[in-house]
């Protein structure tokens, strides 16, 4: 009697363990799963972290030729300012100079 009660039980612990395994394998394909889209998700990230630092890149380049560009630009309308300056004051010199001389 004794030796079908631990028998009993060997199977009881058997098909409990048997049970335990199946859950922990299952779960362990899950995390392998898991794991496969995990990673997935992180190459596709770095790739697209790569191209965002790419095209940073390439609008900083873009800003810095505008910048160039403007500050040409200011510097020109700078330029072109005071020769209208220059131009108005030798005009009125010429003139100044005409009247001086007429006067004489």
């Amino acid at each position: 009697m004794a030796s079908e009660t631990v028998k009993r039980s060997i199977f009881k612990l058997i098909a409990t363990s048997s049970s335990q395994i199946d859950t922990l394998q299952r779960s362990l394909t899950d995390a392998r799963e898991n794991g496969a889209r995990l990673s997935s998700t992180i190459e596709s990230l770095m790739i697209s972290h790569t191209e965002l630092q790419e095209a940073m890149e390439r609008l900083q380049t873009d800003t810095g030729q505008k910048e160039s560009e403007l500050n040409i630009l200011r510097r020109d309308k700078y330029v072109f300012y005071h020769l209208g300056e220059i131009k108005a004051l030798s005009k009125t010199t010429l003139e100044f100079g005409n009247k001086a001389f007429c006067y004489c």
